[in-house]
């Protein structure tokens, strides 16, 4: 008979860090009928091992009956994972398993890690500077790491002349020191500098190698106080002080050369206290390098006995002049800080009066329901007050009605004042808390008894908190699938032994109140048992889109209760009006695809807008433009061919005498021409010319009768005189200098600002009035509208992109281009 499972004994794994095999070696014992018993059993049929919960080996066993099986079992890890887990299992004969037995071991590819390689003297103190001419004895200190162990660690250091590597002198944990090369000590002095190189090598192969240069440096120059600070000030601008409070003073230290010094590291900083009650040389807590040689030192504020013998008000702390650098350079002159302490917190307050305003069926003296329950209290140093009347159905955070201040106790009376909303009998606590500009509180209680008024025909014992899941619930979901919201009710009340009977909760949504037609099919409560104070309402929400954030309504329970050491059952029911919120997130489907199509449609919309509105006319008008330089360059170079040849036969007419007619030709002609020039075509020509200087982006020549190209060809009078300043002014000068030069000869350097092509850039081209350019921007904005609707309809809608990465690529191309 076998009724016992196998047991794994033992198992291990070694190396426990390795980038080769590692050895699986385990025990296992199987049993019969007793524990421990390894005489008699159904026998070990295999052992199996699994690798991050991945099957790898099993050792089966050949021989029958066997009760106990030691082995190892070598395996050759080949996964990925840095930290890899193997676990064992046994099985016997008759199926019984073992519990499995898990261990983890490294992979091991990394190399050591060498860090902190410094200079240290022998007290520790990490050395970058000295203090004089002689040489001070070091030591050099690394600190290295391995998950698998460390084999060698070797360093190079060249203070003693050799340069070859030396095994460590010492080891403290993870910190290596060599303290002698040769038989001779290291020492350092002003101006020692070179490099050191420490080697390390861990168990499986892998080695590193880090460098350290070091240069020693002369620092005789004490540190110097800048500046004190707190968590708060007062209103003078002094630090404000309460006890366990921080004082922080920030100190620079500089060396002899005007660069960061030795620092503070050891925080020899010292200050009287004494006006605190802490003592007359007080160490910082500590001192930290917070950038360059700028050092913040704290001093933590804990005078005695809570700092209750510390007269608030000003005091004066000194900087005594024992504070110093690390290698002891002190400063000169004591240092007088003014610092504001006021005690810890708000002095704990006091009720000083309790009284009861009668209500409806109140007569004074002990409070019922309905009743107003009135505090005052006296407090000192605090901000801001608040009493806590949830116990009596009130306010959980209430401020006072008013503070008054009183003279003769130098302190203030808060009054508050809250309605009685439940019934008695009930024992209740009402909390005061008094904070004080630092966020430190201080409170107080005050028990009172809430009396029953005899035949209360609706008594109100209970109050309720609801919590409903899921919360918030995902209007995606909605859209497609019924809800199901499950609302617990937790029922509280201060009646120490008041108990429920039965709870009549809503069976339709009819009896709830609030707008809630169409958004709610049903809802149900259960676990309304005697005794239950947590009913659930059980609520159905058909699926559609909610496009409100939160549904809030109210439902009534019927409460009855009894009281069991009285052994009274109340009979009227407490009608108890449950507040529930359901809240929504995310957008419905409907909504989101309507906003998508929306969103392509308009990018559409823009891009077609541009294509066939303004792009259209100013293509139009370019057109135009171009055709009519196009015939003024014809015209032009005609009549300059025709005057070229009058001109050249004219001049040949006395060497070739059947030409001398020509001359009689020739004077006519170009004085018809002339005269042309001058009353007809130079008009025709200064406007073809505006047309050439608006195509061109540039200012035309001619009369400039219109100055139409001074407005609309680039060369509007502001921008003009921004070009000038820009080659005239010290500005102009700069940003030139900035963007660099380019040069057409040995002695020219011409003016390289790229942004002075405003056909380059929309802004400037509109701004400029430079038409040509306006049309090129509009056109490249147009093809981004257009791939900005390609990448909605087709990356989004097809391909499940988010709409950010259309955005994102439409504001980066408009950014760019």
């Amino acid at each position: 008979m076998d009724s016992l499972s196998p047991v794994i004994k033992e198992f291990t794994i070694t190396p426990k860090a390795t980038r080769g095999p590692v050895n699986l070696a385990y025990l296992v014992e199987d049993y019969g009928m007793h524990p421990d018993n390894t005489e008699q059993c159904s026998g070990i049929q295999e052992v199996k091992f699994t690798i991050n919960g991945n099957p790898i080996l099993s050792d089966r066993e050949l021989t029958k009956g066997k009760c106990t099986k030691t082995k190892g079992v070598n395996y050759v890890y080949s996964g990925t994972e840095p930290i890899a887990r193997v676990c064992a299992q046994a099985i016997d004969n008759v199926g019984l398993e073992s519990e499995e037995v898990c261990e983890d071991f490294t992979r091991d590819e990394g190399p050591p890690e060498i860090k902190d390689i410094q200079l240290v003297d022998y007290n520790g103190l990490v050395l970058t500077h000295v203090k004089t001419d002689s040489p001070v004895d070091v030591k050099v200190r690394a600190t290295v790491t391995d998950e698998s162990g460390i084999e060698s660690v070797n360093a190079s250091i060249p203070l003693t002349g050799q340069t070859n590597y030396i095994p460590y002198t010492n080891k403290e944990g993870n910190n290596y020191y060599w303290t002698t090369s040769g038989g001779s000590k290291f020492t350092i002095t002003q101006g020692s500098n070179g490099t050191i190189r420490v080697k390390a090598t861990d168990k499986v192969g892998n080695s590193a190698q880090e460098n350290f240069d070091y240069n020693i440096k002369l620092d005789t120059v004490p540190p110097t106080e800048l500046s004190e600070s707190s968590a708060a000030t007062d209103d003078e601008g002094r630090p404000l002080l309460t006890y366990d409070s921080y004082l922080v003073l920030t100190f620079s230290d500089k060396d002899d050369s005007g660069d960061p010094g030795i620092g503070m590291r050891q925080r020899k900083a010292f200050l009287d206290l004494s006006e605190l009650k802490m003592g007359s040389k007080v160490q910082a807590d500590s001192c930290r390098n917070i950038m360059n040689d700028k050092w913040e030192c704290k001093w933590r504020i804990q005078p005695p006995d809570l700092g209750q013998d510390v007269e608030p008000g000003v005091h004066n702390i000194v900087l005594l002049r024992s504070t110093q650098d690390d290698l002891g350079n002190k400063i000169t002159d004591e240092e007088r800080i003014e610092a504001t302490y006021q005690q810890q917190g708000p002095i704990k307050p006091t009720v000083i009066e309790y009284n009861v305003i009668p209500g409806p069926e109140g007569v004074g003296g002990e409070a019922v329901r309905g009743d107003t329950v009135q505090f005052k209290v006296r407090a000192m140093n605090f901000e801001s007050a608040e009493a806590d009347f949830s116990e009596i159905e009130g306010e959980s955070s209430k401020a006072p009605e008013e503070c008054v201040y009183d003279n003769i106790t130098d302190s203030q009376i808060c009054t508050f004042e809250e309605v009685v909303g439940i019934s008695g009998p009930a024992e209740v606590t009402i909390n005061f808390t008094f904070t004080d500009a630092f966020g430190d509180s201080s409170t107080t209680e005050k028990t009172i008894d809430i009396y029953e008024i005899e035949g209360e025909s609706t008594p109100n014992y209970w109050r309720s908190s609801v919590e409903c899941s899921p919360h918030p619930i995902d209007r995606k979901t909605t859209s497609q699938i019924p809800q199901h919201v499950v609302c617990k009710v937790n029922l509280r009340t201060s009646h120490s032994n008041l108990e429920t009977v039965n709870i009549v909760g809503p069976t339709s949504i009819y009896e709830c109140m609030g707008n809630v037609s169409g958004f709610i099919d049903n809802i149900r409560t259960i676990n309304t048992a005697p005794g239950s104070r947590e009913p659930y309402l059980m609520i159905d929400l058909p699926a559609r889109d909610y496009y409100l954030d939160n549904l809030m309504f109210k439902c009534p329970l019927s409460i009855y209760s009894k009281e069991e050491r009285k052994k009274i059952i109340h009979s009227a029911p407490e009608e108890e009006l449950v507040n529930i919120k359901l809240e929504f997130y995310d957008q419905p489907l409907g909504e989101i695809y309507e906003k998508r199509d929306k969103e392509s449609n308009r990018a559409i919309d823009d891009a077609r807008s541009l294509h066939g509105g303004i792009i259209k006319e100013l293509e139009d008008f370019m057109k135009g433009a171009e055709d009519v330089c196009q015939w003024k360059n014809i015209i032009t170079g005609a009549i300059a061919a025709g005057m070229g040849l009058v001109a050249t036969l004219g001049g040949l007419q006395d060497t070739l005498p059947f030409l001398r007619s020509i001359k009689l030709v020739r004077e006519p002609i170009c004085h018809s021409v002339e005269k042309v020039d001058e009353t007809w075509v130079t008009d025709v020509f200064n406007v073809v010319d505006s047309f050439c200087a608006i195509i061109n982006c540039q200012a035309s020549g001619g009369k400039k009768q219109w100055n139409l190209e001074r407005w609309t060809g680039g060369a509007a009078p502001w921008c003009m005189d921004i070009e000038k300043g820009l080659k005239d002014t010290e500005l102009g000068a700069a940003v030139r200098y900035s963007q660099g030069t380019i040069k057409t000869s040995e002695s020219d350097n011409t003016m390289k600002f790229w942004a002075t092509n405003m056909k380059d850039n929309i802004y400037q081209s509109f701004a400029c009035l430079c038409i040509p350019g306006i049309l090129r921007n509009l056109n490249k904005i147009a093809q981004i509208d257009c791939k900005y609707a390609t990448c909605l309809y087709k990356d989004y809608k097809e391909t499940g992109e988010t709409m950010s990465y259309c955005k994102n690529m439409d504001h980066y191309l408009k950014c760019t281009y």
